[in-house]
């Protein structure tokens, strides 16, 4: 395997392409996976949900709320950082 060094000093390594047409019929078949996992469930089903796992469910959605906060955080900040460097501004500390 061969890295090209960039401007930046980093080496990058080489894009892989995905043959399209196969990624499309993968995608087919889990669309048709679900759609035939959801046609098949009962319209009225009983279930019931101890506090653990109620808990546990509780937890997942605000962590995955929290995550998705500091993703979008971090995504702001690269593109205000990318932004900055287009301009061509030098002080970028100026603001907090």
């Amino acid at each position: 395997m061969i890295n090209r060094q960039t401007s930046h000093g980093r080496f990058d390594a080489p894009q892989r392409t995905v043959d399209s047409g196969a990624s499309r019929v993968a995608l087919l078949l889990v669309l048709v996976a679900e759609l035939t996992v959801v046609v098949q469930s009962p319209a009225h089903a009983a279930c019931y949900v101890d506090p653990g796992s109620g808990a546990v469910l509780l937890q997942a959605l605000l962590a995955g709320a929290l995550g998705s906060l500091f993703f979008v955080k971090r995504a702001y900040d690269a593109l205000r950082e990318w932004v900055s460097r287009k301009r061509g501004d030098s002080d970028k500390g100026s603001q907090p």
